[in-house]
């Protein structure tokens, strides 16, 4: 599966930023530990720990939060603005079963969907305004991926100045795995037209 590498020559104002809040209610704390058998050797035991931060990094993305706010000049000398806010749901509703948990981690691993609320301006015109949720991305999605994965890494990919397509691209992945696909949200400006795909070709000389 081809991923889409990010072409962000940008002259635009690009913020991004993460920032992390405080959110305890209804929150299920899974276990981020890992359990060493004292008998194993260096190199497992060298495995388990790096295993252990992975979901250490990942639980503690429950409480970040990433904002993108981008303004792009079109060929038509159009302006268009692009507002993203990515952040965790805290639903508890992904319990990952053993077979994709880890080698000596804690299982079921019990996480949280992730969500992207994408605001786009057209000369102050709002063309997109979507809550953006795995669902979103089912098509391309196989089934473990369906039951097991969350939406995970936001980026805006670039702007396709000969065809005004915004292009803001996401991974659908099953949480501290290599399991997962690239997902992206192609939008015309000019059309309003929306597609979903796992990649999307930038030319050179775009943004």
């Amino acid at each position: 599966m081809k991923y889409l590498f990010a072409y962000l020559f940008i002259s635009i104002i690009c913020f991004l930023s993460c920032q992390t809040e405080k959110k305890t209610d209804n929150v299920v704390a899974p276990s981020d530990s890992i359990d060493i058998d004292p008998s194993s050797d260096t190199a497992e035991i060298e495995d388990a720990h790096f295993f252990s931060e992975q979901r250490r990094q990942f639980i503690a993305s429950y409480k970040e939060k990433i904002k993108i706010d981008t303004t792009i000049i079109t060929k038509q000398k159009d302006t268009i603005r692009v507002h993203l806010d990515y952040y965790c749901l805290l639903d508890s509703a992904v319990t990952i079963p053993e077979k994709f948990v880890l080698e000596g981690g804690k299982y079921p691993f019990i996480t949280h969907n992730f969500a992207a609320d994408i605001l786009v301006k057209k000369n102050d015109k709002i063309v997109f305004s979507e809550k953006i949720t795995k669902p979103f991305f089912e098509k391309l999605l196989d089934e473990n991926l369906i039951k097991y994965g969350v939406l995970l890494y936001p980026v805006l990919n670039g702007y396709d100045l000969n065809k005004n397509n915004l292009v803001i691209g996401f991974s659908v992945s099953i949480p501290v795995t290599d399991l997962g696909i690239a997902a992206h949200l192609v939008f015309n400006t000019d059309t309003g037209e929306v597609q979903k795909v796992d990649y999307y070709e930038m030319n050179v000389g775009n943004y």
